[in-house]
């Protein structure tokens, strides 16, 4: 399929491909939570849903 197309593009070019293990979705959840700082549900301003802390 695309995984074998990929692989020969890329062994024209001496590239190998190394597929990563699977990641757990709570990993992926619990990622995602700590990086989104919900707004206050009492400050509804514009700037407070607009801000974003990374």
């Amino acid at each position: 399929g695309r995984m074998v197309a990929w692989s020969v593009e890329l062994s024209e070019f001496d590239i190998t491909y190394v597929p990563r293990g699977p990641i757990k979705s709570q990993v992926l959840t619990d990622f995602v939570l700590e990086l989104t700082n919900p707004p206050n549900e009492n400050d509804t301003t514009m700037d407070a849903i607009s801000r974003w802390l990374i």
